[in-house]
């Protein structure tokens, strides 16, 4: 090989280790930031308001019939939704008597329906305020409103909570 030629690849390697360097210098730098980004985050703070979110499952009990929690007892008094049930409560379980009920499952499915029927109503303001200023979807409180609804109608038909199960088409029991 001639001098020249030495020189050429010399040069070649030394810039090409340079280069190779730089890469890496470059890279470690943006990792280096993503990972002061990462310690700056209060991964506490952060999941304990993923956990305090209001969702069907926060605010129900794990059996059956689905029935409010202590968290949903508090949603259903702070959000309107019982105070609105308990102020049309006549003309709420009117409705459901209009639905032809024979069992406890349709007082609970009816419930349902009647308390989404008033979505376009005056009466049902608040409550879409309620949702609104919380930043929660309508149907949360909609279900606070049918469980409570459900459990002031039972009676009304001579029904208790228990002969749901008794009465549930999809239960296999």
């Amino acid at each position: 090989m001639t001098t020249e030629t030495l020189i050429t690849v010399g040069i070649s390697v030394l810039t090409s280790g340079i280069t190779a360097f730089a890469v890496v210098a470059f890279k470690m730098g943006r990792y280096s930031e993503k990972i002061d980004q990462l310690e700056k985050c209060d991964l506490n703070t952060r999941l304990s308001k993923l956990e305090g979110s209001l969702t069907p499952a926060s605010i129900t009990q794990r059996k059956s019939p689905v029935t409010l929690n202590e968290r949903g007892v508090k949603f259903l008094n702070e959000s309107g939704a019982r105070e609105f049930v308990n102020k049309n409560l006549d003309e709420l379980v009117e409705k459901i008597k209009s639905d032809k009920v024979t069992t406890a499952y349709d007082v609970q499915e009816s419930a349902k329906r009647v308390v989404e029927s008033y979505r376009d109503d005056l009466k049902f303001v608040p409550l879409k305020d309620f949702a609104f200023k919380q930043g929660i979807e309508l149907e949360l409180v909609e279900l606070a409103a049918s469980l409570y609804l459900r459990d002031q109608a039972l009676p009304k038909f001579s029904f208790t909570q228990e002969d749901i199960d008794k009465t549930d088409p999809t239960n296999s029991k």
